[in-house]
């Protein structure tokens, strides 16, 4: 399943695959942010205030243009091959298997 996947996104064009870190990012930056206050207030987060989520809105965009302008889109697009996301993927796997192992949670 993983395989098609990685597969899958391989043969998307340059566009698409753009159009997929930025959506990822876009989600990562969003939870980052809520995982943020969430943790600085103690509870889980979430407002009515509209100037806060303006805010948050704000900074995703700041984020997303600090990426830009570093290239970093263009570098994953243009030298990330099936063989290199595959190694990263499973490379964070076995990371994340040998934390999970560490810490104990055996499930």
């Amino acid at each position: 399943m993983i395989r098609k996947f990685i597969n899958d996104l391989t043969k998307m064009d340059r566009a698409r695959k753009r159009m997929v870190l930025v959506a990822y990012d876009v989600v990562a930056m969003i939870a980052a942010l809520w995982a943020a206050f969430s943790v600085r207030l103690g509870e889980a987060y979430w407002t009515d205030n509209f100037w806060v989520n303006i805010a948050a809105l704000i900074s995703v965009g700041v984020g997303l243009a600090g990426l830009y302008q570093l290239r970093v889109y263009h570098i994953v697009l243009r030298y990330f091959d099936l063989k290199t996301v595959s190694r990263i993927f499973f490379g964070a796997e076995a990371l994340s298997e040998e934390g999970d192992l560490s810490l104990g949670h055996n499930d």
